[in-house]
């Protein structure tokens, strides 16, 4: 059997990782032929199921148009599941949602609260995002050291030199 046949065995089982990994096969035409209406379907049967990275790609899927018509809200509901879980890459998304409005009613204290926490996990962008809230006071205080410290911590996960 080979890898992706084992995937499907077990994406049909009900696992959601197998279904999710097997959506990313789908999506990007690994080991079988690309089709965005069978990664669409496999993300979202593990996306129903929990798995943070089905939740965060079937978000992009939404946000992209790929395989489904362009839906700025689905793509921030799916954001909102993986960012609730702690995925780093969602709660950035979500957060730039909420900081334009896309998908969401426009939101500048839930925006800086989705950067912060992407933040905190060293998301560098994230960090960028953060200082500009806070030098600018987009739903947080006005605080020019705390802009100054995310705004290092971003430079220093930017150029490499952060441990």
């Amino acid at each position: 059997m080979s890898f992706v046949e084992d995937l499907r065995f077990a994406a049909v089982q009900g696992d959601a990782e197998a279904q999710s990994c097997l959506g990313f096969c789908y999506e990007t035409g690994d080991g079988v032929e690309k089709n965005y209406k069978k990664a669409i379907y496999w993300y979202t049967k593990a996306a129903e199921l929990g798995d943070i990275e089905a939740q965060f790609n079937l978000g992009l899927c939404y946000k992209n148009g790929k395989g489904v018509k362009k839906s700025n809200e689905t793509a921030a509901f799916w954001w909102a599941k993986a960012a609730e879980q702690g995925d780093p890459d969602a709660q950035y998304n979500l957060a730039g949602c909420y900081h334009s409005g896309k998908g969401v009613e426009h939101n500048l204290e839930k925006a800086a609260y989705w950067y912060k926490k992407a933040a905190e996990q060293g998301d560098a962008e994230a960090q960028f995002c953060l200082s500009n809230c806070y030098s600018r006071g987009y739903g947080v205080e006005k605080d020019y050291k705390k802009a100054a410290l995310w705004l290092v911590k971003a430079a220093k996960r930017c150029c490499g030199c952060a441990v």
